[in-house]
């Protein structure tokens, strides 16, 4: 039985806002001059129920309705009725909705998300904070997970409305994704940004009016090209040039995709080169004084930006160079800092055989290192360093950490089986490296 939350909800300031909705790589142009006014209000959201009547609920739906098996329980007027209604959760990921007063109802009318990707896909905005269940603009909405595992993954979001169900596309549901991308985008969370208006636009291409879905997609361009994912920059660039609306699209938007392609081209032919060192002060909220004094929000957003910054960039790695730091980040594996400097993490304990993510820190310099991990095989990446150049310290972290962590023997009684690969950023190709490697002095 899960433990439930305090029966709260959180309201924050609400207020019309009037914004536009492309933020541009040339800060020397102007906006798009078509602004939207909108019912814009900071979402409630509506928390499990406590402990004791989450769970007496619980018992009376199962035992009245044996073949469901809910796992979880809120309540909330979510049919704007004035009236209280059970939502329960199901292990089979259907919801059911029932009134107050009869939990017993044989009336129940399931809904499940369209595509389930794993057995608990409530939408968690942060680590600990639901927003399953979202009032917004006097509206009901219903968000799912849309990803495997983490937390800020991506939402797939319905409009409960009179028990029925859609895609939440409408106007008020967009102004609050696009707002969630600006602020993200402010944050420097490019990446996370990028990934979740991404998403959302691909849900409600055909439902959005279409000169918006061009603007969007500017967006999304320049957040690709800010997370270092250059590739998807030019494609998105790409899709809307090919899109017949674009014809009739304003010059001010031309304009701004031109300049978006021509700048992303450029990077795409730039060879990369290692990063220097970020200093001190990069990392330095991990250390103990600085990191007990922040929320779990700002640890969270702090630790998206550090992974981000670790994440290299090549034509040849990967279109998306975040494919080794993802996991860690979505999870919020941050590394406990030894000595005031070092700091090593991995993701939690897969499957067997299955990959986990890796990174390590150093805090004094400023530098930093993703990878890949199995039981048999290492990847690593890293802006700061190349094979040749990589720490002793962390050669000597990483050999102890997946030594520690992993359950099967090669690690801990024959590294020599391990199959090591180091991403060389400059050369833009992946190094094959012998498990003598982790051993060997760095010059």
């Amino acid at each position: 039985m899960p433990n439930y939350k305090k029966n709260t909800v959180k309201l924050l300031a609400s207020a019309c806002i009037s914004f536009s909705l492309s933020v541009w790589l040339n800060p020397g142009k102007a906006a798009d001059s078509s602004k939207e006014t909108a019912c814009y209000q900071h979402p409630i959201f509506i928390d499990q129920m406590d402990d004791k009547n989450g769970n007496e609920l619980l018992k009376r739906f199962n035992e009245a309705h044996k073949d469901k098996g809910a796992i979880w329980v809120f309540q909330a007027d979510i049919n704007n009725d004035n009236k209280l209604e059970n939502i329960f959760y199901l292990e089979t990921n259907e919801i059911y909705v029932t009134p107050h007063d009869d939990i017993k109802s044989n009336n129940l009318s399931p809904f499940r998300p369209s595509d389930p990707y794993d057995d608990y896909v409530l939408y968690a905005g942060e680590p600990f904070r639901f927003e399953f269940l979202t009032k917004l603009c006097g509206k009901t909405y219903i968000s799912f997970k849309a990803d495997t595992y983490g937390y800020n993954k991506n939402r797939e979001t319905y409009l409960w409305k009179d028990g029925a169900n859609q895609p939440a596309c409408d106007n008020d549901w967009t102004n609050y994704e696009t707002t969630t991308f600006q602020t993200n985008y402010k944050k420097q969370i490019y990446y996370k940004a990028y990934k979740q208006l991404s998403y959302y636009v691909d849900r409600c291409n055909t439902k959005l009016p279409p000169q918006k879905v061009l603007w969007l997609q500017n967006d999304i361009a320049l957040a690709s090209y800010k997370a270092g994912i250059i590739n998807a920059c030019l494609s998105t660039i790409e899709g809307i040039e090919a899109n017949p609306n674009f014809e009739n699209a304003s010059q001010t938007l031309k304009n701004s995709v031109a300049f978006n392609k021509k700048t992303c081209q450029v990077a795409l032919a730039t060879p990369p080169l290692l990063k220097k060192p970020l200093g001190s002060q990069a990392y330095a909220w991990l250390l103990d004084n600085n990191y007990n004094k922040l929320s779990e929000s700002e640890k969270n957003d702090l630790f998206y930006k550090t992974i981000y910054e670790a994440a290299p960039v090549g034509k040849n790695l990967i279109d998306d160079p975040w494919y080794y730091g993802d996991e860690i980040a979505q999870r919020t594996c941050i590394p406990k800092i030894t000595d005031g400097r070092y700091g090593i993490t991995s993701s939690f304990y897969p499957h067997e055989g299955g990959e986990r993510g890796l990174f390590w820190v150093d805090v004094q310099e400023g530098t930093s290192v993703l990878g890949k991990f199995t039981s048999e095989t290492l990847e690593i990446v890293s802006k700061f360093y190349n094979s040749k150049t990589f720490p002793n310290h962390a050669k000597q972290d990483i050999k102890q950490h997946l030594a520690e962590v992993f359950v099967t023997e090669t690690w801990k009684e024959d590294p020599t089986k391990i199959s090591i690969k180091f991403y060389d950023m400059e050369k833009d190709q992946m190094e094959e490296l012998s498990a003598a490697w982790l051993d060997a002095e760095s010059k």
